[in-house]
């Protein structure tokens, strides 16, 4: 898009989302899944066709920015849209803003992330719903009509906007602060958010109403801000949970006291117990945050004519770049970022620029948006500036001298390898003002991205044409590697510019909540999940910042892993089984496990259509997942005869699982019955759950005997003992992947073919933990603080991660990207800069 081009916003296509997809009603959208519409929420055919709907507009971008759909992420560009389940992330030194429609902006500060969850925008009502799991966020948002709503859902909570200009900031203790400058946020349990929640109304009278519930709830007015923590506020949800359960328990439903009056009082009871927090006068750093950094929102307008489509006015692009790339850039007095900036104005308004290097020299420029774009400055080096007469403002230099003079000076210092031209004594006329430059870019690796003035320029080697004078902005991209970003000034001849970007294995490094982290990792949308030895559960975002931990009674575990089913999380170790919410940790329920039903080795549970199956030492336990304490109904028990230590799989409707003298059982979930056994020379399998592939099941026993079976011929394929010196103790998973079985024990990794067990490639010593294989490469953890990447197919080295830590616990893949827990940190590595 070039500075002059009228920016147009593109008509979203209308999602099929059930507006249940939110923090608070879904419990699952903190990983991104979509649930179905139901009967109370219009799917894209009973939505009007008349209705004109916009998407959220990237209207301001500087530093690092990533924008992530589904699996694929990508560095956005101004005036890009963000659609539901997308995510913006920003690094250190990145800023971008978001505009809803005629809703509001919201401005995304360094090492933020924001997720978009629901957005309605009509011009009858507009509604939009995110989630912000870490960092900290400005915004503006008008006040809002009857049909309106803006809220921001945060780990166990939901911030509620009624018009407001306020901020909302996280820390990794798990605390929020919520600080507003004009109009209300209002502050409740993720249950309690309204926006795309149809069972909500909160001015309807009945026993549905939480409009009492709602008063003793904070509430930010203006000038106030109030540091919250999501204990109380878990307790009032819980509170919520078993209001709704009990008013839909048909046995509990006889004559008795208004559910909404019980509700009340023992939401009290919880207030009292343990108080939420007041508001605060504002403090003078976030009142200054609010003053400088409130975001503006742009005029947009809605049109009910068909044949027109909805525009953010007519806006133009404005970008501003600054050499060095460590000066700060101000537009209209408000910081806008340092190095370079893209932002969307009003074609016409009236921009005043301005730009700071770390030593206090200042320039400033004033223009109209539309009329002049890229605007560039370029500070000379302290020892060059003592030489050459400061640059002066327009204010002071005759009207048609001033460009040329900033031209002149810029050419003393050019960013880049190429020499720059000499320049002459003589006036500003001497200088030739049309000379047509020619530059070749050459970049390593040979497929990175280059853009020239923020447009696509090709791959590789790629060549600039344009006029000597022109302030040229490079930026090289690639995933895995570092962004190169210079502004340089081409002159004639000008040797080549070669950029080699350098590797960036390491995307994030993140102190553990709790440690040591055992078992395994596992990953389900932008989320990953882990345990500690100590029993505490735990959520990380897709940066490795913490999202959440759960303490639990569970102590001294060695082999605990946390398993996600629908919208829950479970998790059984020696004292307890816990069902946990995924978007915050809440405990939605718990059972004390006594005797044979704790879990010493890394046991977990199985769901099946509204059962959860418990296993024990003896037998299967079928529980209601709606009820699963003490003192709920266990539905049957089903005993095994021989008694199992495994974890129970599912394969072609039937339940898989190994008894302590290697007989592999089929139980049929309906008629709880054991209806085929096979005998196997894999005995006393430990904690492990079979790993199926297609119709074959994998599994190890205590002695380390491998053995494979066709479970649809009820047959064994091969029995193959891992090495014979003796037992080789498996207590994890095996991995199936390519036709190639992965075990790993007693730090050892085994690689066998599925077809006839026979090794594939040598076992690999020195492994510390459990494999994993993200994009067919095969990562292994080492006893040396490393992990190493291997070609899975023949375990040929292919390079490694250094990380001076050693992982214990199996890493999982998130996207494109390795999650591994370490000694003390959590690490985010991205292999691309190794394995493309």
């Amino acid at each position: 898009m070039t500075g002059s081009s009228k920016y147009s916003v593109l008509i979203a296509v209308l999602f099929s989302i059930g507006f249940v997809f939110s923090c608070h009603k879904s419990d699952f959208s903190e990983i991104g899944e979509l649930e179905d519409a139901s009967d109370d929420n219009p799917s894209i055919s009973e939505v009007s066709e008349d209705s004109v709907v916009s998407p959220a507009v990237i209207t301001f971008l500087t530093g690092e920015v990533l924008h992530t759909r589904e699996d694929s992420s990508s560095i956005p560009e101004i005036g890009d849209s963000l659609l539901p389940g997308d995510m913006l992330e920003t690094g250190s030194d990145g800023y971008a803003e978001l505009q809803f429609g005629n809703l509001g902006v919201l401005r995304i500060q360094p090492d933020s992330m924001y997720r978009l969850d629901i957005l309605m925008l009509e011009q009858e009502s507009e509604k939009v719903s995110g989630f912000m799991g870490m960092g900290s966020l400005v915004a503006k948002i008008r006040h809002l009509r009857e049909k309106d709503g803006f809220e921001v859902n945060i780990p166990g909570a939901v911030c509620a906007v009624r018009g407001t200009e306020f901020l909302i900031r996280s820390d990794e203790r798990g605390s929020v602060t919520i600080a507003v400058a004009d109009g209300s946020v209002a502050v409740s349990p993720p249950s309690m958010a309204e926006v795309g929640n149809p069972s909500i109304t909160p001015d309807v009278e009945g026993d549905d109403d939480l409009s009492v519930i709602r008063s003793l709830m904070p509430l930010v007015t203006k000038d106030k801000e109030i540091v919250i923590t999501s204990d109380t506020l878990a307790e009032v949800e819980a509170a919520i949970s078993d209001f709704r359960t009990s008013e839909n328990d048909e046995e509990n439903n006889d004559a008795r006291e208004s559910p909404s009056v019980l509700l009340e009082s023992g939401i009290r009871d919880i207030i009292i117990k343990t108080p939420l927090p007041e508001p605060e006068p504002i403090g003078p750093a976030n009142a200054e945050i609010l003053e400088t950094e409130t975001p503006e929102i742009l005029p947009a307008s809605y049109s009910t004519d068909d044949d027109e489509k909805p525009l953010l006015s007519d806006l133009v692009t404005v970008t501003v770049t600054v050499d060095p790339g460590n000066a700060q850039i101000f537009i209209n007095n408000r910081p806008a970022g340092r190095g370079q900036v893209s932002q969307l104005f009003p074609e016409g308004s009236r921009l005043r620029v301005k730009a700071v290097s770390l030593d206090g020299r200042v320039q400033e420029k004033e223009l109209t948006a539309g009329s002049e774009s890229p605007v560039s400055f370029l500070f000379t080096s302290a020892e060059d500036s003592a030489d050459i007469e400061p640059e002066r403002t327009e204010a002071e230099e005759p009207e048609d001298s001033g460009p040329e003079k900033v031209e002149i000076l810029s050419e003393v210092s050019i960013a880049s390898s190429a020499p720059a031209d000499p320049v002459p004594e003589s006036s500003a006329e001497s200088v030739p003002q049309s000379r047509e430059v020619v530059l070749q870019v050459i970049v390593k690796p040979d497929d990175a991205a280059v853009s020239f003035n923020g447009q696509p320029a090709g791959t590789g080697s790629v060549e600039y044409k344009g006029i000597s004078g022109d302030r040229l902005s490079v930026k090289v991209t690639k995933p895995g590697f570092n962004m190169f970003s210079r502004v340089i000034l081409p002159g004639p001849g000008a040797e080549p510019l070669r950029v080699e970007l350098e590797p960036k294995p390491v995307v994030s490094m993140n102190s553990l909540p709790v440690a040591p982290v055992v078992g395994s990792l596992i990953s389900e949308g932008n989320i990953v999940f882990g345990a500690a030895g100590d029993g505490t559960v735990f959520a990380l975002g897709r940066n490795g910042r913490l999202l959440w931990s759960q303490a639990t009674e569970n102590r001294d575990e060695k082999d605990i892993t946390p398993v996600l089913f629908g919208r829950r999380v479970y998790l059984i170790g020696k004292s307890e089984l816990l069902v946990m919410n995924p978007a915050d940790g809440t405990i939605l329920g718990r059972r004390e496990l006594r005797g044979d039903q704790a879990a010493l080795f890394g046991r977990r549970v199985l769901a099946w259509d509204k059962y959860l199956i418990l296993p024990t030492d003896s037998a299967l336990i079928f529980l209601n997942t709606d009820n699963i304490s003490e003192n709920g109904k266990s539905v049957v028990s089903l005993n095994i005869p021989n008694g199992s230590r495994m974890t129970p799989a599912f394969w072609n409707n039937r339940i898989i699982i190994v008894d302590q003298r290697g007989n592999l059982l089929y139980i049929d979930p309906v008629t709880k019955s054991i209806s085929r056994s096979i005998s196997t020379e894999a005995r006393q399998p430990i904690g492990q759950a079979p790993a199926i592939s297609g119709n074959t099941a994998v599994f190890s026993g205590r002695l380390g005997v491998v053995v494979a079976v066709d479970l649809e011929r009820a047959e064994v394929l091969w029995s193959q003992p891992l090495n014979n010196s003796g037992a080789v103790k498996v207590h994890t998973d095996a991995l199936i992947h390519d036709g190639i079985v992965y075990l790993y024990g007693e730090n050892v990794l085994y690689a066998l073919n599925l077809a006839d067990g026979k090794y594939v490639f040598p076992p690999v010593s020195g492994v510390s933990a459990a494999p994993e294989i993200v994009d067919n490469v095969l990562y292994l953890c080492r006893d040396n603080g490393i992990i190493t990447i291997h070609n899975p197919r023949s375990g040929e080295y292919l390079g490694e991660f250094e990380l001076n830590e050693n992982c214990r616990s199996r890493p999982v893949g998130l996207g494109p990207f390795l999650v591994a827990a370490a000694e003390e940190h959590l690490f985010v590595l991205d292999p691309r800069s190794m394995t493309d």
